[in-house]
């Protein structure tokens, strides 16, 4: 079964409480089941790793709760958490080189937030073509294809890119794809 780390859920946590005040996660797991219940019943760990279901309960809540339903915050909530999540990550990988080598990095820092649950690898990093795939994680949630969207398109930003065209998911396996597939073109914010 996929696991998602303690990074990922207190990554959400730490948005919907900046958001929407420290009483929001209470509010968001009124009628979670047991599994839910006994999970944030106690302090999460960042480094323990946690049933993936738990991961899509609470972005499916939150959507609910503070976006339509329609999973369009999932991607909004991904950019935010993209930006919390990534400061101190950054500080490491800046030190990789360019924006092309902190793409192929997406590989580990997939790793460092789910586990059972697929890879994730850049097969072009080029600006007019960016491909990062997905693949063995046929149970990714909808909630969670959104929230990459976003999460994706923040860290683009964040490694010194603006993103032209959408970081959009443009085959899923939720919808009978052999995987998931996100594209985007980019330029350098500040070329030299």
């Amino acid at each position: 079964m996929a696991e998602v780390s303690g990074r990922a859920l207190l990554g959400l946590i730490k948005v919907i409480k900046a958001e929407f005040g420290p009483d929001s996660l209470r509010d968001l797991l009124k009628g979670a089941d047991a599994e839910m219940a006994k999970v944030f019943g106690r302090s999460i760990m960042i480094l323990n790793w946690y049933p993936y279901p738990v991961y899509v309960y609470l972005l499916t809540a939150i959507d609910r709760k503070m976006g339509k339903g329609d999973l369009a915050y999932c991607k909004k909530l991904g950019e935010n958490a993209a930006s919390l999540d990534l400061h101190s990550m950054l500080t490491a990988f800046n030190a990789r080189g360019g924006q092309r080598d902190l793409i192929k990095s997406c590989t580990m820092v997939w790793s460092n937030y789910y586990r059972g649950a697929g890879r994730m690898e850049a097969l072009s990093c080029e600006p007019d073509n960016t491909v990062l795939r997905i693949t063995d994680f046929p149970e990714m949630d909808p909630a969670h294809c959104r929230l990459m969207e976003g999460w994706m398109t923040e860290a683009m930003k964040m490694i010194g890119t603006r993103v032209l065209t959408g970081l959009t998911e443009v085959k899923c396996m939720s919808k009978g794809g052999p995987y998931h597939e996100f594209i985007c073109t980019w330029t350098l914010l500040n070329p030299k």
